[in-house]
């Protein structure tokens, strides 16, 4: 459902998504990533003693701050004053978020920043405190003649700027300095006036440790770029000669509608951070996040929503990492994407190229290859596009791809897919759910022969669609699976195939038991055969899981992109015994199945016991009385879980005398004579 300026309404699609990522009880607060990682103490509106507005994101942060604070370099923000928002959601994957201003309480230098709740203190993520300019860029009542030092006009020169331009540092007063530009909201639509059709053009280099800048969404506001009519997108980076690269740029908290691309990252540590890509359906053969001869880029919990090409949608990406002879040629590598949101994908017909797409290019030298890149904790679903295509002619190598969830895709390409001479893949503890269709199998590697391809995978979970396959392997390339997990909707045990270039070594079989999958609950419910089943091989990368729960848990890892927490993680399932029957009456000669039921745990097995000795109890529950009983008299069955000594339930059995010949008869004639017809 669009609303009336073209834009998609979000709340159905967070509300599903919130399901995944839902606070767990009594779980401290996890901190996954922050908007800047440096930052003015001074200078909000020529403050004196406020700095900086800062955003963080993670989980369990509550919806309400109470008494839960940040400490940011040593300060301990416990002020209402100090923060614009506490536990809003997203953009993407339903993470929570909270925005403070850094004051002149905060360290200089190098620190980092907690977030405290109900009493617990996070993890921490590093920050620095380090002087820069603060500018605001206001659509509704800014000017580009203002000094840009106040959020809205104050009169006389004093007021923010109007265009997003002003941002660039061929624009802006503080040309190649250090600064933070704060955009409100409105939707802005003015290109740069250095040409290039572009909103920002940037002719470099510029940037550098003390030389970073960051264009960022005022607090608690929404700035959307109209990118329609622009022909180089957001931002564009000239790569001909002479111009060189930019980097230390950050683009955070910015919605981007309609158009092709977005940002384009020619340059070192540059950050993508939470922003929202929206119906960015125009065709071009390249990204939304455009990242070439970069290193050290950060792309971190954005929401790409229904975003690619109806034409040309194999060529058209979300995210594309190249390494190609530009002005400057430098190996693209360090890459790092993470807890994104890719929610309906666009293809057209095609239905292939990949949601991120990574390559080298063939005009490069064959020692530069893109390589030594990372995908994690991101969630992919939906659409009919492929997610993740790594290849296309020269070698690149060296990715790793943990902890993300995939579910729905293309039909024509695998939902992963390693393509020509691509050394080095490594799939770990990913969970596939429905992904793709049956059409194609789940992870295709492929390569040119007799090269190929490689990877390694482990600790992964694939529920795969009825009749899919979960591999194919061929064309010289070749993939070792290691303790992952399989299984059909179908039902039916599959052994994973692929060809002769796969290698399968402890697999599991069996539905994984997510908690509730049809509504995007892909944690795992405890009697999951896929807790502590997982190997620790993969300890280097994943060191936690989708949820920031540190791996592993009970000294085992478990497979999929989520570990099933101990302790106050989760309230655990208390162990029961239950046994049927509970009490019977037999005699001499009877025997007597009894059954034990143990709920809150995978181990379901029970010894028996036998009070006092008489008769015999067997190992599965079998009581069978003593040959001769001359007096009534009870015995106690009981059983003990196995999983937990402390739990059992317990029968009682009432051993009766068989009856004698005399007495039977008595008997009989007793009932004929009280029971006859005429006597009643």
């Amino acid at each position: 459902m669009k609303s009336p300026d073209g834009l998609i309404c979000l709340g159905a699609l967070l509300l599903v998504v919130t399901l995944i990522t839902s606070p767990l009880f009594g779980a401290p607060s996890v901190l996954h990533f922050s908007d800047l990682t440096w930052g003015p103490k001074t200078g909000w509106e020529n403050s004196s003693y406020k700095g900086a507005a800062i955003t963080v994101w993670g989980q369990n942060f509550g919806s309400q701050r109470g008494s839960n604070y940040v400490t940011v370099n040593g300060a301990q923000l416990t002020a209402d004053t100090d923060y614009a928002e506490w536990g809003a959601v997203g953009p993407g994957r339903g993470l929570q978020r909270v925005t403070f201003w850094l004051n002149s309480n905060c360290a200089d230098g190098a620190g980092s920043i907690t977030v405290t709740v109900n009493g617990m203190t996070s993890n921490a993520i590093p920050f620095n405190v380090a002087p820069g300019s603060i500018y605001f860029i206001s659509v509704t009542d800014g000017n580009n003649s203002n000094n840009g030092l106040y959020s809205s006009a104050q009169g006389g020169a004093n007021g923010p700027f109007k265009d997003l331009y002003m941002f660039s540092f061929q624009h802006n007063p503080s040309g190649d300095g250090q600064y933070i530009a704060y955009v409100r909201g409105g939707t802005y639509t003015a290109q740069d006036t250095s040409g290039d059709g572009t909103i920002i053009s940037y002719r470099g280099p510029s940037g550098g440790a003390t030389k970073q800048k960051a264009l960022v969404g005022y607090p608690t506001e929404t700035p959307v770029i109209d990118a329609t009519a622009v022909t180089h997108g957001v931002v564009w980076n000239a790569d001909y000669s002479p111009y060189g690269r930019n980097s230390y740029l950050t683009y955070s908290k910015l919605t981007v509608a309609n158009g092709t691309e977005a940002f384009y990252a020619y340059g070192d540590y540059i950050r993508v951070i939470g922003n929202h890509f929206q119906n960015m359906l125009e065709p071009v053969w390249s990204g939304i996040v455009f990242v070439a001869n970069s290193q050290y880029t950060k792309i971190y919990g954005n929401l790409y929503e229904h975003c690619g090409a109806t034409t040309d949608g194999s060529y058209k990406h979300h995210i594309y990492l190249i390494t190609e002879t530009l002005s400057e040629i430098v190996t693209n590598q360090y890459s790092d994407i993470g807890w994104n949101e890719f929610a309906n994908p666009e293809s057209g017909s095609d239905n292939r190229g990949g949601v991120i797409f990574a390559r080298t290019d063939g005009s490069v030298s064959s020692t530069i290859q893109t390589q030594n890149f990372y995908i994690h904790d991101n969630y992919f679903h939906g659409g009919n596009q492929n997610f993740i295509e790594i290849g296309d002619g020269p070698p690149q190598k060296n990715i790793w791809i943990y902890n993300n969830i995939f579910t729905g895709g293309s039909s024509v390409d695998s939902p992963i897919s390693l393509a020509w001479t691509t050394a080095n893949g490594n799939l770990y503890n990913n969970s596939f759910y429905l992904a793709g269709t049956p059409s194609v199998s789940i992870v295709d590697v492929v390569g040119i022969t007799p090269l190929g391809s490689q990877m390694n995978s482990a600790n992964n979970i694939f529920y795969a669609s009825r009749g899919q396959d979960f591999f194919l392997v061929e064309s010289g390339s070749t993939m070792s699976s290691d303790h992952d997990l399989f299984f059909s909707a179908g039902g039916a045990p599959m052994l994973p195939s692929g060809g002769d270039g796969l290698t399968l070594t402890n697999p599991s079989f069996g539905d994984p038991l997510f908690v509730n999958a049809p509504n995007n609950d892909f944690h795992l419910h405890y009697t999951s055969p896929a807790i502590d089943t997982g190997t620790g091989s993969v300890s280097s990368f994943v060191t936690g899981d989708f949820d920031g729960i540190s791996r592993p848990q009970n000294g085992k890892y478990d497979v999929g992109a989520f570990e099933y927490p101990l302790g106050d993680a989760l309230p655990q399932p208390s162990i029961s015994v239950t046994i049927e029957p509970a009490a019977i009456i037999l005699r001499q000669a009877r025997r007597r199945q009894f059954t034990a039921v143990v709920a809150g745990t995978r181990n379901t097995a029970v010894t028996w016991t036998l009070k006092p000795a008489l008769g015999t109890l067997s190992a599965s529950g079998l009581y069978t009385p003593p040959t001769s009983i001359t007096t009534p008299q009870s015995v106690e069955v009981t059983a003990t879980a196995a999983a937990d000594s402390t739990k059992s339930a317990s029968a009682t059995v009432t051993l009766c005398p068989s009856l004698s010949q005399r007495a039977k008869r008595a008997i009989d004639a007793f009932r004929a004579q009280c029971f006859s017809p005429i006597s009643r």
